[in-house]
């Protein structure tokens, strides 16, 4: 055979199997429509020129179309799943088939199919419950409020900006509440005992 070639194969339930060669490229088709409804898979796979008419049998829900080109392939279709079998593998898929009958063969180009009609992108929504209100279009916690607290990251800022509490501050400022008089030296602020009268660090005269 040389050339192009197409053919449809009945498959029932308004679905049908084109099978196309051109050149060395044979393309599978799955078409089902029904009450204006259609859709349709294609797929090409490399086998060579034919050199015969193909045949198509039904093996339980699968279909298997025997494509005689250069070597004999054996086409498993399930869905828009294709297993390709040749050599040993072709050979028990032939053996499989070989006790059924072809099913009918007619000469028919693949419809072409409708072109589809692009997604409208969602619209954003607004959900209100209550004092609740959330903003669909943008999922960011910033966009969500429950009454007058604003949900986002900005929640925890007052934690992060807080200064940072020197260790050392703490104690001297807990021994001072303690006692309510200075323990520390006013010069160069080494810790001090009550009683003392000379810083031991730097010899301040405590006061």
């Amino acid at each position: 055979m040389s050339g192009s070639a197409s053919y449809r194969y009945d498959l029932g339930g308004f679905r049908y199997l084109y099978l196309s060669n051109q050149g060395t490229f044979t393309t599978v088709t799955l078409y089902s429509g029904n009450m204006g409804q259609q859709q349709q898979s294609s797929q090409s796979i490399t086998t060579g020129t034919w050199q015969a008419l193909p045949q198509v049998y039904q093996l339980g829900n699968v279909y298997v179309a025997t494509i005689f080109a250069e070597q004999t392939l054996y086409l498993s279709i399930q869905g828009s799943q294709i297993q390709i079998s040749s050599g040993a593998s072709g050979a028990s898929v032939a053996q499989q088939i070989s006790q059924l009958d072809p099913l009918p063969r007619q000469s028919a180009e693949p419809p072409s199919g409708p072109t589809m009609e692009p997604m409208t992108p969602m619209q954003p929504m607004t959900m209100t419950m209550g004092d609740m209100s959330m903003s669909m279009g943008d999922m960011s916690m910033g966009n969500m409020r429950m009454g007058n607290m604003g949900m986002g990251a900005q929640a925890s800022s007052s934690h992060a900006n807080s200064p940072v509490q020197n260790p050392s501050d703490s104690s001297v400022k807990s021994q001072s509440d303690a006692t309510g008089q200075k323990k520390f030296c006013s010069q160069c602020g080494a810790p001090v005992g009550a009683s003392d009268r000379f810083c031991s660090q730097c010899g301040y005269q405590l006061t």
